[in-house]
């Protein structure tokens, strides 16, 4: 894949100063030297840029730093944009040094408590080179915005308009940015959602922009905010339907979306506005977040997997916020009259002891604790997701007021603890995270708005492809705390209403596109839903099987020339096919690479995920035309066979790799694109084979132009009247299947097992020595798609066999351990 981001790192350097006229500009978030100062792009719509955020926890930091060059020696007049974010407290002071010299003017104090720009008084600039230097006083959140210099006392404007139409100048940016490319899907949001999105499309052949406003994937799951992913997956009546979410929560998430060629990622990358041909996004525009340069992504369709419904707001989606009244849509849970508290947002935290005193100041800015009204809650050491707030502000538009008041919270209660009961005496805090993991903000609006109604006494819609799993899990302020802190509650409370269905609750397709945007999909906690039925559909996993339908609706509407719309008007059953593809499934007769016919010097190796089994193997890029590997199948009935051929996908791989299938009828070639496809069961063709005679599948390396793979061929029986041909036990029943994801696995497997009847079950591990070491099913079990989950506790890494055995039918599975 491509990684935009990389690329543009060389144009950094010439975006740290601007000059226009007498106006020098200089933005904080591009210093060369960031110290201990951290970006946050968190607030961007509502301030306007990108600022530099002193995120010290109670101890001063290291000095931001830059050199610039200055177009003449001179006096120049010096403004800072900057906020008291406590008025009248200031407690994010901080200074400005000009080569050595600190400025007489403390930031980050005073004003109205708004974004402004702060008069730092004259310098005088002797040299053109000149070092800048930003130095905290407090490590308490001081911000720097940018700074600039003028040969007279004019003070820029604060106006969000005017300021930005400065920047533009002053950078010389275009009114149209430049493309970046052409792409069949732009996604907006790189959390579960959007990767799977991305991912999904990308496999299907279709040329994808992820566009990531933070330096790493995950969304609330990533290492800025930590929450746990959450939901089940693989939910019958599509089982596939949550594969890619299992790969990004076993795998690491950026080597996955790296490995795919078919995605070109923009990390650091955010959306400001969305280019419209009436009802149609033509493109969307992108600042990049670390140096302003502005870029254009345009495609045939988008999806906004952005949490916050971002880009469906900037191209003009009907959207809900707040809680819908009971009449609305008829939910019992809703309340009697529509208001706009929503879900709030939660910062992580945690202390840890360092052996030796540490003392932390006391906060009188900070949310104030009384001893005698104390809750015994908040005496603690680290966060839990009940540490909460904004439920009665806007996410949106008071984001940075919502994450300050968490700020406010941890800080003063960490005070209070340590000095006035004297608790923790050698605890520090290690860590406090400054960027927010919200729970509910925007929902576009769709075809089909999911209600309470749908999840608890279901409908059987025929799109309706996502199963929730988790409870209609609504959050509100904890009473005790809200008493407390009536217009800033941080601790909260939960409902949670169950449901337990036949057929379960799934979320319609109809739920995944907006109604009055006609390309725009979404994906997530923005998509479709009301407040109530958000409950059950906003945790992670769940949001990143949506994104899995999304990108192969996708790959649909550039298929059909296609609307998201028209999609379930006309190609419904198109979309159910794919969805239902057994090309990701590890069924039939498989042969991997270790039992394949090996011809010249190949390497083994485990460096790109995808593979099957143990290990894949590649030529080493040499010798050309005097190696190959060839698979031979046992064929137990004759009959047409689907062949897929599995690899693991780089930009390094060859794209015209010659495969020759050797069947009943002859011999076909067919050349793949080993850039493409990672770790999916490829279909070769269908292809007629005969019991008792050899076919076999040979892997050529003549002519390549990159790194050939050979990994695994799988052969399915096409005709659903024949016996189903197993490699590992060569029983032919014809319903009875089993499944493993992951694998490899580290120390949790899931095992996936279809019974076509009610069947005495017994699910057990065997070591590599055929030694039983688990037995965790025995038992009679209906009918239907059924999971079991092993621990392997203590194990040693290496080759397990999981065996299941339903009445006379035995599955047996390999299962890879890697610790």
């Amino acid at each position: 894949m491509n990684f935009f981001s990389v690329v543009t790192t060389a144009l950094l350097v010439a975006s740290i100063v601007t000059s226009y006229a007498a106006d020098v500009l200089v933005e904080a978030e591009a210093f060369g030297d960031r110290g201990g100062w951290v970006v946050d792009q968190q607030f961007m719509d509502q301030m306007g840029s990108p600022f530099l955020l002193a995120h010290g926890r109670g101890v001063p930091v290291n000095d931001a730093v830059t050199t610039i060059n200055f177009p003449g020696a001179g006096i120049y007049h010096v403004y800072v944009r900057t906020r008291d974010w406590v008025v009248p407290y200031g407690p994010g002071k901080f200074t400005v040094s000009i080569n050595g010299q600190a400025l007489d003017t403390v930031f980050g104090v005073g004003g109205d408590g708004s974004w402004q720009w702060h008069y730092g008084g004259t310098v005088n600039i002797a040299g053109t080179q000149t070092e800048i230097r930003l130095i905290d006083s407090t490590g308490f959140e001081g911000r720097c915005d940018a700074l600039l210099f003028r040969d007279a006392a004019s003070a820029p404007p604060n106006d969000l308009a005017a300021l930005s139409f400065l920047r533009k100048t002053l950078f010389g940016l275009p009114e149209i940015p430049p493309d970046t490319g052409t792409y069949d899907l732009v996604v907006v949001g790189g959390g579960f959602a959007g990767m799977c999105a991305a991912i999904s499309a990308a496999r299907l052949g279709n040329k994808v922009a992820l566009i990531q406003d933070r330096p790493v994937l995950g969304g609330n799951n990533s290492s800025e905010i930590g929450v746990p992913a959450e939901g089940g997956v693989n939910q019958p009546p599509y089982p596939r339907i949550g594969n890619i979410v299992r790969e990004l929560v076993q795998f690491p998430k950026l080597d996955i979306v790296l490995s795919e060629s078919n995605i070109t990622l923009f990390l650091n990358t955010h959306v400001f506005k969305a280019e419209m041909d009436g009802s149609r996004i033509t493109a969307v525009y992108g600042k990049y977040i670390m140096n302003g340069r502005e870029w254009r992504f345009p495609s045939r369709v988008f999806a906004d997997c952005s949490g916050d419904g971002n880009l469906g707001f900037l191209a003009g989606a009907e959207f809900m916020m707040g809680r819908e009244g009971r009449s609305v849509f008829g939910e019992q849970l809703a309340p009697s009259i529509a208001d706009s508290m929503h879900m709030g947002q939660t910062n992580s935290w945690y202390a840890d002891d360092r052996g030796e005193p540490v003392s932390f100041p006391v906060c009188p800015w900070a949310f104030q604790f009384d001893v005698s009204t104390y809750n015994p809650l908040l005496q603690s050491t680290s966060w839990n997701w009940r540490w909460e707030a904004g439920f009665y502000q806007n996410q949106l538009t008071e984001g940075e007021y919502i994450r300050d008041a968490l700020f406010r919270a941890i800080y003063g209660n960490w005070s209070f603890l340590k000095n006035v009961k004297e608790l923790y005496p050698n605890w520090r805090l290690a860590w406090v995270g400054y960027v927010g993991g919200r729970r509910e903000s925007r929902r576009l609006i769709g075809d089909h708005i999911l209600t309470q109604q749908d999840i608890q006494t279901p409908a059987l819609f025929p799109d309706g492809f996502v199963v929730p799993t988790w409870t209609i899990d609504l959050h509100y302020p904890e009473a005790w705390n809200l008493a407390a802190f009536p217009n800033d509650p941080f601790y909260s409370n939960c409902t949670q209403s169950g449901f337990n269905s036949d057929p379960p609750p799934t979320i319609p397709y109809r739920s995944l596109y907006s109604r009055n945007i006609e390309n725009l999909f979404m994906a997530g906690r923005c998509i479709s839903v009301t407040h109530v039925a958000l409950g059950t559909v906003r945790v992670m996993k769940t949001g990143g099987m949506m994104g899995e339908v999304v990108g192969k609706a996708a790959y649909l509407c550039k298929t059909f020339d296609a609307t998201p719309r028209e999609i379930y008007q006309n190609h419904l059953a198109e979309l159910t096919a794919l969805l239902l593809d057994s090309s990701s499934a590890d069924t039939g007769t498989i042969v991997d690479n270790t039992a394949a016919q090996v011809n010249g010097s190949w390497t083994s190796s485990v460096v790109t995920w995808g593979y099957y089994g143990t290990d894949y193997i590649h030529d080493e890029n040499a010798g050309k035309g005097t190696k190959s590997v060839v698979f031979t199948p046992t064929i137990a009935s004759t009959g047409l066979y689907d062949i897929f051929l599995r690899w693991t996908a780089g930009t390094n791989r060859g794209s015209n790799v010659p495969v020759v299938i050797s069947h009943a009828q002859g011999m076909d070639t067919v050349v793949v694109n080993m850039q493409n496809n990672n770790g999916i069961w490829f279909k070769l063709g269908s292809y007629s084979l005969d019991s008792g005679r050899n076919c076999q599948v040979t892997i050529l390396t003549t002519g390549t132009n990159g790194y050939v793979i050979a990994d695994a061929v799988r052969f399915s029986l096409v005709d659903s009247s024949s016996s189903r041909v197993t490699a590992s036990t060569g029983d032919h029943s014809p319903a009875y299947d089993i499944s493993l994801s992951p694998n490899p696995f580290n120390p949790l497997v899931s095992i996936h097992y279809q019974l076509p009847r009610t069947s005495n079950v017994r699910v057990e591990i065997f070591n590599d020595r055929g030694q039983l070491v688990a037995r965790i099913v025995d038992a009679d079990m209906r009918s239907g798609f059924h999971t079991s989950v092993w621990r392997a506790k203590g194990l040693p890494s290496g080759l397990y066999l999981i065996r299941m055995t339903a009445d006379k039918s035995i599955k047996v599975r390999k299962a890879l351990l890697l610790k």
